[in-house]
């Protein structure tokens, strides 16, 4: 939390993560939507410009 009361988000904080097993179970159509979604995540959290852009493995869902 910052002086202002605001509390800093990681893209960590809001990514969803799969096993490689769970990833395996996914239909493809759930692959396609939850990598629509966490670039989304990313790109926002990115936009807003504060503290590096981590690594990630966005085709996977692994960590």
């Amino acid at each position: 939390v910052d002086l202002n009361g605001w509390m800093h988000v990681t893209f960590h904080d809001v990514a969803v993560w799969f096993t490689e097993d769970e990833w395996s179970g996914l239909w493809t159509w759930q692959k396609s939507l939850y990598m629509e979604v966490m670039l989304e995540n990313y790109r926002l959290l990115v936009s807003l410009g504060e503290g590096r852009t981590p690594e990630l493995k966005p085709w996977t869902g692994i960590s």
